[in-house]
């Protein structure tokens, strides 16, 4: 899925395919929020690294009514 991330500052290293914010930043996907300092996304493996103060909330997916 997609992510949004949201940070005063980052850099995009073309020749790794990584982004990295090394403030506060925040990435939110359809069914997670994540926070935290010094994250680098790793676009290729579609992971992400928090240095410090991660915190994450899940928000699941609820099945429609049958």
């Amino acid at each position: 899925g997609r992510l949004k991330l949201m940070t005063d500052t980052l850099t995009y290293d073309r020749a790794t395919n990584k982004i990295h914010a090394p403030g506060i930043a925040r990435v939110a996907a359809a069914e997670l929020s994540l926070t935290g300092t010094d994250m680098t996304v790793d676009m290729l493996e579609k992971s992400v690294v928090i240095g410090s103060g991660a915190s994450m909330s899940l928000h699941p997916r609820t099945e429609a009514p049958k």
